[in-house]
Formats: structure tokens, sequence, C-alpha cells
């Protein structure tokens, strides 16, 4: 009886002493798993916050950069040169108050291929998607790089008095100054599209044009689509306050600019001027 109580009391200690050790290796695990879940996701967090505020700063140079060169070229010797050009067959004209601009005439031919040429380069040379010269008083369209339907329309009454051209026209001439309109369907591009515009003053101080350029989508796709540091399933994107995106994508083949509702609760969030990480479904419901 005595060896019976020995082993009994050998094998409690036995397993009291596997449970001594094993129970700390055990905490020791779940804590190093916790605290390593926990480091990884803050990493994981803190490189979201860190491309968010870079894609956020790159936009805002974008657009800064883009207003900064349409007032350099307002004030530019070969605008005024070009537009004094236009504006003489204009006035001369060209001009039909009451309807469009007269675009099909051989003068008004000799005088588009006489100025296209700088203001391609322009284009080319900046990554915009089309430039306008817009005449103060009646909002004809004298030129555009595209000659879509556009090129000669009347802004002031004409099919395209609800577009964004004809909405940065107007504001440049009651705010005399540069002023950007948020992106709408634009029939001639066939899509939508985004405008800046400036003022183009006379020798007199005047405004007499406006000069409006339309924003590449390319390029803030450019910015917004690049993923270095985020993987297969990062996206970023912009939304504006109707909750429709405003950049395309990466996860689309057609475009979702005005086209992808994103109304989830980071957007909302966002949109009533907070900033922070969560854990939320995105627009995918992922």
């Amino acid at each position: 009886m005595f060896r019976f109580f020995s082993r009994s009391l050998m094998a409690r200690l036995v397993t009291l002493f596997l449970l001594a050790a094993i129970i700390p290796l055990i905490i020791v695990a779940a804590l190093s798993f916790y605290y390593s879940e926990s480091a990884l996701r803050n990493a994981a967090f803190n490189q979201l916050s860190s491309i968010n505020e870079i894609k956020k700063n790159q936009i805002l140079n974008f657009l800064t950069k883009r207003l900064v060169d349409l007032n350099i070229l307002s004030k530019s010797r070969d605008i005024h040169k070009n537009f004094d050009l236009l504006l003489a067959y204009h006035d001369a004209g060209g001009e039909n108050p009451n309807g469009p601009f007269e675009v099909n005439t051989d003068e008004y031919k000799a005088i588009y291929e006489q100025v296209d040429p700088f203001f391609r380069e322009y284009l080319e040379g900046y990554g915009y998607h089309d430039i306008y010269f817009i005449c103060k008083v009646h909002g004809h369209v004298m030129y555009t790089a595209d000659k879509q339907i556009d090129l000669g329309t009347n802004l002031k009454i004409g099919a395209l008095r609800e577009s964004g051209l004809a909405k940065v026209w107007s504001r440049v001439l009651q705010e005399k100054r540069i002023v950007m309109v948020d992106f709408s369907d634009y029939a001639p591009s066939k899509g939508p599209a985004a405008f800046i515009g400036a003022p183009v003053y006379g020798k007199d101080k005047e405004i007499y044009a406006v000069l409006a350029l339309q924003i590449s989508i390319r390029e803030i796709d450019a910015i917004m689509q690049e993923r270095t540091g985020m993987g297969n399933t990062g996206e970023t994107y912009l939304v504006g306050p109707d909750f429709l995106m405003r950049s395309n994508a990466r996860f689309d083949k057609e475009t979702t600019i005005l086209r992808k509702r994103v109304d989830t609760a980071a957007v909302h969030r966002a949109l009533e001027g907070m900033k922070g990480i969560d854990v939320v479904d995105d627009y995918r419901g992922e």
C-alpha cells in the first residue's frame, strides 16, 4: 500500500511539475501571439496611414501645380499673341451672339493652323487632356485642341451651357480668379471631366477671355493606382461629397469616376472632417 501511495504521489507530483512548466509556456506563447499579431496589425495600419498621407499630398501637389501652370500660361506673351488673332476674327464677324462661333471658314482654319502648334506642344508637354480659349462676352469656344463638338459652341446659350466647361467660364468671370470645377459628365469627351480656368487680361487690365484646361484623368490615376507597399489587394481612391468616386478603381476595367458609389463608414467619417484607422467593410463588401 505504501508503494501504491508513493507511486500515486509521484504521478501527481510529475503532473504538477509538468503543468507548472507547460502553463507558463502556454501563457508566454499566447502573449507572444497576441503581441505579434498586435505588432503586425499596427505595422500594417501605420503603412496604410503613410501611403494615405503620401497619396493625399501627391494629389494636392498635382492640383496646385496645375493651377500655377495655368496662371503662368494665362499671362504669357504667346497666349496674348495667339488670342489676338482669334479675337480679331471673332470681332470681325466670326461670332454670332445668339449662336455658335464660325469655325468652318477658310479664314478660321488658317488661324487655327497658326495657333495650334503652340497649344498642342503645351498639352503634350504638361499632360493635359485639352485646352480651350473662350471669349468673355458669349462664351464662344474659339479654340480647342481636340476639335470635338465643343469647338465653336456658345457656352452661354448652347447645348453645353450646363457643362463643367460652361461653369468654369462663368465662375472665372464672376470671381475674377483661377478656379476649378468638380468632375461632371462632359459629352464631347464621352465621360467625366474636370476643368480649371483662368482669366486672360487685356492691355486695359480688363478680362477679355478665359483660358481653360481639362485635367487628365490618366495623371490622377497614375498617382492613385501606384501600388508600392500595398500588396495584391491594397487600393487608394478619391471620393466626392456625393459619395461617387473621383478616380478609377484599381479592380474595375470600366471607368468608376461618377459611376461607383462608395457609401462606407470610412467615407462618412472623412466627409465629416475626421481622420483615423479602423477595420470596416469597403465598397466591394470586403
